[in-house]
């Protein structure tokens, strides 16, 4: 027999071969990188805790929404979307709020999440022995939180509430923890947090780095990262610093001045949008006594040039807000601000008995001096502590000797829960921009933030009146004389309301940034790992 020969086959064999390993080898290895990483975030400051019915920061909360679910969520648009819960029905007085929950859904710790979980959790967070900051203002509200089966669960408010879902069911306090990790820790809860979500914990090294890794079993599917990895880092250049070095992949705010030049590196992408941010110059009334009168409040807030200040920090990354709520939402209303003009400014503090008896440039009353502390974070804020420096300074053209008192993160939250300041730069940002979750929780009267010693009767009522009735005109009339008082009062100075930027490598695919959804990394990934 005969057998045909073909010139180079067994050569072609070879190569054929060798084609089809490499373009294995090119799937495999492409999939790998495509499907994994790590991914390293720069945090302005160093987390405090992770147990979610105490979180209070926004750098605890940016981990902890790794870590946990709660049952709803919001999506990039605003929208509300399911989470935990696959739906959801509200009864027509918006008094009775029932979640399905999802079968099959399980806690890193491998145990169950089911309705009596969340109930676990929420019971915790009601329950005195705990003292969470936010207990209060959850237990005005739910009255009863009843399992009509495993998978759902059914709350019962003392009083109708429009916007429940959006204040108080996507919360920091509302992230779901395991109930058996809870039992298992007790308080040391807050650094070994137990969730539901995307990644799970692994490691935490104080003022170094929080380590979280891919949850294989996520009930919405596997990340494609295999770590997220965050570090603090407190100096804004720095942070920029490193994301142009490698250091890190992705840091959020950015000084103006470095903006132009990371938009036009080719290996940094920049993106925006509009967040529900605030910040401002908060007077403590009861701390500092002078601020208890609204002529000494308002005379500051005169002496101040805000336009100035936005000038000189903030130009392309800010915008001036004049209200406690952010100016991109449906409820803001500009009441005005106190113009600049400190002749007005040292007449009203004339008016108010505050003045320079000896000549030396302070001004007194009754034997005391119109002297008091700024207190700002270290650089936890645009530009928080240069600002607080610029008021000092004008401020002591009217008479008003002020110091500006920089804490690092932990000890400034700590000071201003426990309500020990004169006066505060503090912001305030949340997922959504509902009225309500600034102004229930900043300005009425047992906030779970209303840390400054004001309290109005007349704002109360209106902002109750805000969440119990559904037309959203009628809200929006009431938010508007809400904003009123609140100017009127000049409750605190209003600085800015900060622009969501994000910037990262270019390596970074799938991330896409909303005020929203800031840290939605389920579907990021690396080039090259």
């Amino acid at each position: 027999m005969c057998q045909a020969v073909h010139p180079g086959g067994e050569k072609n064999v070879k190569i054929h071969k060798l084609l089809g390993i490499i373009i294995l080898a090119w799937f495999y290895f492409g999939f790998a990188l495509g499907e994994g990483g790590t991914l390293k975030i720069a945090l302005p400051t160093d987390i405090t805790k992770l147990d979610p019915i105490y979180i209070q920061d926004a750098p605890s909360s940016t981990v902890a929404d790794l870590i946990y679910d709660t049952l709803v969520e919001f999506d990039f648009d605003g929208s509300l979307r399911p989470g935990l819960a696959s739906s959801w029905e509200v009864s027509e007085d918006a008094t009775v709020y029932t979640f399905h929950l999802r079968e099959g859904v399980t806690f890193h710790d491998g145990t169950p999440f089911d309705a009596h979980a969340v109930k676990a959790h929420f019971e915790r967070l009601l329950d005195p022995a705990w003292a969470s900051p936010q207990r209060n203002m959850y237990a005005s509200l739910i009255s009863e939180i009843q399992v009509p089966d495993p998978y759902t669960v059914r709350f019962v408010l003392a009083r109708p509430d429009v916007a429940f879902i959006e204040s108080y069911v996507i919360s920091n306090a509302t992230m779901i923890a395991s109930p058996a990790a809870v039992e298992r820790y007790g308080e040391k809860i807050a650094l070994n947090p137990v969730g539901t979500g995307p990644f799970i914990f692994e490691e935490y090294q104080e003022a170094e780095q929080v380590v979280l890794v891919r949850n294989e079993d996520y009930w919405a599917g596997a990340p494609k990262l295999e770590k997220v990895i965050f570090r603090p880092i407190p100096e804004l250049t720095t942070r920029v610093v490193e994301l142009e070095t490698g250091g890190v992949d992705l840091i959020f705010e950015v000084p103006p001045e470095e903006l132009g030049r990371l938009e036009s590196n080719p290996d940094i992408v920049v993106q925006r949008a509009p967040y529900a941010s605030i910040r401002g110059l908060w007077f403590h009334q009861k701390h500092f006594p002078p601020f208890a009168d609204v002529r000494v409040r308002r005379a500051l807030s005169h002496a101040l040039n805000v336009e100035e200040i936005f000038a000189a920090f903030l130009k392309g990354v800010a915008i001036i807000g004049n209200s406690v709520i952010p100016v991109n939402s449906w409820a803001y209303h500009d009441p005005g601000r106190y113009e600049y003009d400190p002749e007005k400014a040292k007449a009203l503090l004339e008016e108010a008995g505050w003045i320079d008896v000896d000549g030396d440039g302070v001004r007194e009353k009754d034997g005391m001096e119109l002297r008091f502390t700024i207190m700002s974070p270290d650089g936890r804020y645009l530009r928080d502590k240069e600002i607080c420096e610029v008021a000092m300074h004008q401020w002591k053209a009217i008479g008003v000797a002020a110091t500006v008192e920089v804490l690092e993160w932990g000890t400034w939250v700590d000071r201003v829960f426990a309500e020990d300041f004169d006066m505060v730069f503090l912001g305030w940002m949340q997922s959504t921009f509902e009225p309500s979750k600034f102004t229930d929780a900043l300005v009425k009267t047992g906030g779970r933030a209303a840390l400054f010693g004001y309290s109005n009767p007349e704002l109360d009522q209106i902002l109750t009146q805000a969440v119990t009735v559904v037309d959203k005109e009628t809200r929006k009339e009431l938010y508007r004389q809400a904003q009123e008082i609140i100017h009127r009062d000049a409750v605190f100075i209003p600085l800015y309301n900060h622009l969501g930027i994000a910037a990262h490598t270019s390596r970074l695919n799938g991330y896409r940034y909303s005020s929203t959804r800031t840290l939605d990394l389920l579907q990021a990934w690396l080039e090259g790992g």
